[in-house]
């Protein structure tokens, strides 16, 4: 869980102790690294760190150097990951607050069943990040958008053939900084049920591990 307290930024004789320094250094940086390299995909960003390397050997870069690099290389505009991580402190965690259905009242016999289907998604704490929705349905098929994450409270609606059976945001757990992985996932089916029916797929098995250990 990350809650350094100082920006990683500082020169490190600013950080008032070595716990801060510590926490800040060695912790938030890999935190934030890790962070970034989910977001642009592991081979563009080893593709990058390569180049980084190359570019600055045997000189003194800073953090402006490297993020110069990043936005170069992919194009993207970091300004905001860079205040919120870097020079900031901003802590992550979204949650699947809920996930409903109801039925749509058929036009006649000849007509499919149909449902609304509406996931609420939270921000819990300062920092923005990108998120993924995933809905998965009782025919195995899924559904998904994707959401800027800036506002607290997010609902999606989705008009489907079949009921949704579970809604998860970040399904590849690519945000280390988030401080919570257990609230990122809602199952409509409980936990008893998923489990005698031995429904054990990736995500439900990295969900019964994280419920254990938090």
């Amino acid at each position: 869980m990350d809650k350094s307290e100082y920006p990683l930024n500082l020169r490190s004789w600013d950080y008032p102790d070595l716990m801060s320094y510590n926490m800040a250094v060695y912790y938030r940086t890999t935190l934030v690294l890790q962070t970034l390299e989910g977001m642009i995909g592991r081979a563009q960003f080893d593709s990058i760190m390569n180049i980084y390397a190359n570019r600055y050997h045997f000189r003194h870069p800073n953090e402006n150097d490297f993020f110069n690099v990043m936005v170069e290389k992919t194009g993207y505009e970091l300004g905001q990951f860079y205040y919120q991580f870097i020079a900031g402190t901003a802590r992550v965690d979204y949650c699947v607050k809920s996930l409903e259905f109801e039925n749509i009242p058929k036009a006649d016999s000849t007509t499919s069943a149909k449902y609304k289907i509406t996931a609420t998604l939270s921000r819990e704490l300062d920092g923005i990040l990108p998120q993924k929705l995933i809905i998965g349905l009782e025919n195995g098929s899924k559904l998904d958008t994707t959401w800027d994450g800036h506002d607290r409270i997010k609902s999606f609606e989705f008009i489907s053939k079949s009921r949704p059976t579970y809604a998860v945001i970040d399904s590849g757990y690519v945000y280390t900084l988030d401080e919570n992985f257990s609230n990122n996932s809602l199952y409509l089916k409980p936990f008893s049920s998923r489990l005698f029916s031995f429904e054990w797929d990736s995500l439900f098995i990295r969900e019964f591990i994280l419920s254990l250990l938090l």
